[in-house]
C-alpha cells in the first residue's frame, strides 16, 4: 500500500451513490464497479484488469468509498481520462492520496483561496493556478501552513 507517504500509482477511490449494497464481498463489489464503468462508457474492463476492490470503513456513511486497485497504469489513466463523462451522475472517481498530499491540497484550497483559482491532483502531483492563471506545482515544504 502506501509506504513512506508514496501512493501506489494504480489505486483509485470510487464514491458511487448508485452502488448501494450491504455486501462487502470483494468479488460482488468488483462486479458492480466493472458494470458501473461499462454502463457509463468509462472503460471496457474485465475481472483481470482489477486486482481487488473493497470498501473503506466509515460508520457515518452507508455509501462508503471503494478502493480499487487497477492492474495496469494504462487502464487507470484511461479511467481517469474518461471520468468527466460521470458529471451529474453522483459517481466520483479520484486518485488515492496520501494523508500528506491530502493535507497539502486542503491547505492550498483553504489558506490560499484568494491567490488560487483552481487546484487539482494528478499523477501524485498537486498543481494549482495562481491569480495569473499560471499552473504551479505545490511543494510539501511550501509556506502554505
Amino acid at each position: 500500500m502506501k509506504a513512506n507517504n508514496i501512493p501506489e500509482p494504480t489505486i483509485l477511490k470510487v464514491k458511487a451513490y448508485k452502488i448501494q449494497t450491504r455486501e462487502n464481498w470483494p468479488e460482488n463489489l468488483l462486479k458492480k464497479v466493472i458494470r458501473m464503468l461499462k454502463d457509463n462508457d468509462i472503460c471496457n474492463i474485465n475481472m483481470a484488469d482489477i486486482d481487488i476492490a473493497h470498501r473503506l470503513p466509515n460508520k457515518n456513511d452507508p455509501n462508503r468509498e471503494i478502493i480499487v486497485r487497477i492492474v495496469s497504469r494504462q487502464t487507470k489513466g484511461l479511467i481517469l481520462a474518461n471520468r468527466k463523462k460521470l458529471r451529474g451522475t453522483n459517481i466520483f472517481i479520484n486518485e488515492d492520496m496520501t494523508r500528506l498530499n491530502l493535507h497539502v491540497l486542503m491547505c492550498v484550497k483553504k489558506k490560499m483561496a484568494d491567490e488560487v483559482s483552481d487546484e487539482w491532483f494528478n499523477n501524485v502531483k498537486i498543481t494549482f493556478k495562481n491569480h495569473m492563471d499560471k499552473p504551479t506545482m505545490a511543494q510539501h515544504n511550501s509556506k502554505i501552513k
